[in-house]
């Protein structure tokens, strides 16, 4: 393999974690290397892997792996068994987001885990020419089909070819905090199911399992396969609305099943949830358990203030529904919004209401999406559960 030095100036960056590089970091000239080119990068005390893409124009074209290993294949069947035992120590043997990109030391690979089959995305070239080895090592450790479901819009960022679609089970099976869900792979989102809020799901059911009062009517924004919910119905709570734009009713409406609660404690209700949110006060409804968690409502900075201006609209109408000494957990998937900006549009919002609210816990992403520093742009899950008097 080649060897290419980076800047000294820029070697302070691997040690605190950085695996993206630019081409002008680097000494020498990397535009004769091929796309996904594997090399030794050179620094002042040692040599590390690394694979090039001269032809990324608009990013970073070199990305770095720093584990003492220095051939590409060990690298790869040492590290993918590294991902593996860790998932199985967490207690995520039944299901779990198996290998978390760079945050796993695998840039470019995602790969989730159901109860039969594991689905994984390959989005960059380095990682792409190993393709066939990081499936057969992930069967190997897993004993489970191996089926990709590649993002076209990375890959073309790549310059990857596009190869035929997989075929994926008609039904895909997941078992989660010993709850299980069957959703149909013709309505699935992105890779299947979200598995980063794990954690927080099961915070909010010991939450309710330890408040020392009954809750009667729970509601589940932006549902869709019905999980927040699921745990709140194992809590306990007599009844929960779920609500969701999708045609998730037949998929929500079996997992409630599937889990033996009875059905007639669970709805379904197709909407949007704002309009949903509407309606509910036009009707006088009231709940005493909300879970609000929407999809991301930005994906880049630039558009953070009408993002924060979502939350606060999405907020000032739960906040009109929820009965005195009620619970609200507030969830966010929007990486360019805080924890600190999140909390600040429920508060603003519940005192524009007239209503006092208490912080009673919070969280991050589930130990399947492991985050080396609070400040890694991989955090991007956020979790406030409050009291509303």
């Amino acid at each position: 393999m080649r060897e290419f030095t980076l800047d000294p100036k820029k070697q302070s960056f691997i040690d605190r974690g950085e695996c993206f590089f630019y081409e002008r970091d680097f000494a020498e000239s990397i535009k004769s290397c091929t796309p996904g080119e594997w090399a030794f990068i050179k620094l002042k005390d040692r040599k590390i892997l690394g694979f090039i893409n001269p032809f990324i124009l608009d990013g970073t074209s070199v990305t770095v792996v720093d584990t003492g290993i220095t051939d590409p294949e060990q690298f790869l069947k040492v590290q993918i068994k590294k991902t593996v035992e860790k998932r199985k120590l967490f207690g995520y043997g039944t299901g779990s987001r198996i290998i978390y990109g760079f945050e796993d030391n695998l840039p470019g690979i995602i790969a989730d885990m159901y109860s039969e089959v594991v689905l994984v995305q390959i989005n960059n070239a380095g990682m792409d020419r190993y393709r066939e080895l990081i499936k057969d090592t992930l069967k190997d450790q897993l004993e489970k089909e191996i089926i990709f479901l590649d993002n076209q819009k990375y890959r073309e960022k790549e310059g990857l070819p596009a190869f035929d679609k997989e075929s994926l089970p008609e039904i895909m099976k997941i078992e989660e905090c010993n709850l299980k869900y069957e959703v149909p792979s013709a309505v699935m989102q992105k890779v299947g199911y979200y598995y980063d809020h794990r954690e927080n799901r099961l915070k909010l059911e010991g939450l309710l399992n330890r408040f020392n009062r009954d809750f009667s009517k729970g509601v589940d924004l932006f549902c869709y396969i019905g999980s927040w919910g699921m745990h709140a119905l194992r809590s306990g709570v007599d009844h929960v609305e779920f609500v969701d734009q999708g045609n998730m009713d037949s998929v929500v409406m079996n997992n409630v099943a599937l889990n033996d609660f009875d059905v007639k404690r669970a709805k379904f209700t197709r909407q949007d949830v704002f309009k949903f949110l509407d309606d509910s006060i036009e009707q006088g409804k009231e709940f005493d358990l909300v879970v609000c968690d929407p999809p991301a409502f930005t994906k880049n900075a630039k558009n953070k203030n009408k993002a924060l201006a979502g939350y606060e609209k999405l907020y000032n109408k739960i906040f009109k529904l929820m009965e005195p000494n009620s619970i609200l957990a507030a969830a966010s998937c929007t990486q360019n919004i805080s924890l600190e900006e999140l909390d600040l549009a429920v508060v603003k919002t519940a005192q524009k209401n007239g209503r006092k609210v208490q912080v009673l816990d919070l969280g991050i992403q589930g130990w399947d999406h492991p985050v080396k520093t609070l400040k890694s742009k991989s955090n991007y899950i956020k979790y406030l559960c409050y009291i509303v008097e």
